[in-house]
């Protein structure tokens, strides 16, 4: 699956017609019954490739690749991914991030009156999330991350977690190789 050019924007908002304009009072989250990753996959497989995408501004993550399985692998080249009120861009399996600009602003939505405390920074708001597999390798290369969630980046196994109980143990042969990556720090949110 190939997305290239693609922008996903404001998922979880209504636009006001017929102006075409975003109604920041009508953005609303998981706590108060909405959803709005920007783009989320339920457990998957295959070869993905994200080159040159623009994910800003939708009430939960911005691209969520948490859930694909240990025979997908994942290539983010040149994306952008900023204000998303969850995580930026989260990954499973085998994958590459590269010149990508991560922005971790999770809080943008903190003066939408449905939006409620939880939804701000949703899942810590960590602005890369990474989750192993056996045997994966991820390499995060040439990037710049921020954010004013937990983590700016978070590595993880989440062999026991309900959320994705089909993650095999790790056992230590996983790696992550980061490389040319700038992390700039912000105040926490919370």
């Amino acid at each position: 699956m190939v997305l290239r050019n693609v922008e996903i924007a404001y998922n979880g908002c209504s636009e006001a017609y017929p102006a075409g304009s975003i109604t920041m009072a009508t953005c609303w989250a998981q706590q108060a019954g909405g959803y709005g990753d920007g783009f989320g996959l339920a457990t998957s497989g295959g070869h993905w490739v994200a080159e040159n995408c623009y994910v800003h501004h939708n009430i939960s993550d911005g691209f969520d690749f948490l859930y694909l399985d240990a025979t997908a692998s994942l290539e983010v080249r040149g994306l952008i991914a900023e204000g998303n009120a969850g995580n930026q861009l989260k990954l499973s399996g085998n994958a590459l991030v590269e010149n990508s600009l991560l922005v971790g602003n999770c809080a943008y939505f903190a003066d939408s009156p449905l939006m409620v405390g939880g939804d701000h920074c949703r899942a810590y708001g960590d602005t890369l999330a990474l989750d192993l597999h056996r045997g994966s390798s991820i390499r995060v290369i040439n990037n710049t991350l921020t954010g004013q969630g937990d983590c700016l980046l978070e590595v993880g196994c989440n062999d026991s977690d309900s959320d994705h109980p089909q993650a095999p143990d790790c056992n230590g042969t996983e790696k992550v190789t980061i490389r040319n990556t700038l992390f700039a720090g912000n105040t926490r949110y919370f």
